[in-house]
């Protein structure tokens, strides 16, 4: 029997009520659960079960398996679970800012998502051609948050009625994520509401790749901490530089091209000096 997914109908619930229907060690199998599983490239959430720390949580053929450290439980005993929530928010913060991406990526390039993984620290999405001009890629994906357009997850009666999204054929019921005016793609991971709960969108890095391009991103909570981090240690350079925002950039590439000549000098007297020391005419 499959596992009824509570986060596809609750994904801000933090707390459910289960019966275990089956034990294999220590990984246990309840009739419902709030844990999103590893799945669709996003790591799985964690938290507890009668408190006790559930470490991995796994889909095979709709069951959902998760993995606590130790436990006393039997099957057929009613639990209780609690969802790490900072953690789930900031992967519905993220994953809902990668569609909002993916979306304006495929509208003004016509590229699809070929590749996605979002971790507890950032998120890699790749795309299957160029993308040059990042500027304005921020800009349009910060500006549809700001827009604060609704997000709505749902299973359609007939999907093949519907355009959207999909890295891939799929099997049985599609879930589908529709980004208001902006995206429609199957995924079945929990997103935030509106657009505006996303916050801001970062990309961290770009690559080209064999198939296109890859960027680093992050949103939400994980950005505010990337830009506050970031910010403490320019406000260190700038001390240590007696500079500011204008002239910092300028005083690096000065003392960097004084390393460069005094480097340059070194090796001519290095070498001037090692020659003095060997006899004979060279």
């Amino acid at each position: 029997m499959e596992t009824v997914k509570l986060y596809d109908e609750r994904p801000y619930d933090t707390k459910f009520e289960a019966v275990i229907v089956s034990i294999d060690k220590n990984v246990i199998v309840l009739d419902q659960t709030l844990f999103f599983p590893e799945e669709g490239g996003q790591e799985c959430d964690l938290g507890t079960i009668n408190g006790m720390k559930v470490k991995d949580v796994q889909i095979k053929d709709g069951v959902i398996y998760h993995t606590v450290k130790k436990h006393d439980f039997h099957i057929g005993d009613h639990v209780t679970g609690i969802i790490d929530w900072e953690r789930r928010y900031s992967f519905m913060q993220n994953h809902s800012g990668e569609h909002l991406l993916s979306g304006i990526v495929h509208h003004l390039y016509g590229y699809e998502n070929v590749s996605f993984h979002l971790n507890n620290e950032e998120g890699t999405v790749e795309y299957s051609g160029p993308i040059e001009d990042l500027d304005l890629l921020e800009e349009k994906v910060n500006n549809a948050i700001y827009e604060n357009k609704n997000i709505h997850c749902f299973y359609p009666e007939d999907p093949h009625t519907l355009e959207y999204r999909s890295k891939k054929e799929i099997k049985g019921r599609i879930r589908i994520v529709e980004i208001e005016d902006y995206d429609v793609c199957a995924c079945c991971a929990p997103h935030v509401r509106s657009t505006g709960e996303i916050g801001v969108f970062k990309i961290l890095k770009s690559i080209n790749t064999s198939r296109g391009t890859r960027f680093t991103f992050v949103c939400g909570k994980r950005a505010y901490k990337r830009f506050r981090e970031d910010f403490k240690q320019l406000e260190a350079l700038y001390h240590l530089f007696s500079s500011n925002q204008k002239t910092l950039l300028k005083q690096v590439n000065k003392m960097y091209e004084e390393k460069n000549a005094l480097d340059i000098r070194y090796n001519q007297l290095e070498r001037k000096y090692l020659m003095s020391l060997i006899d004979g005419p060279y």
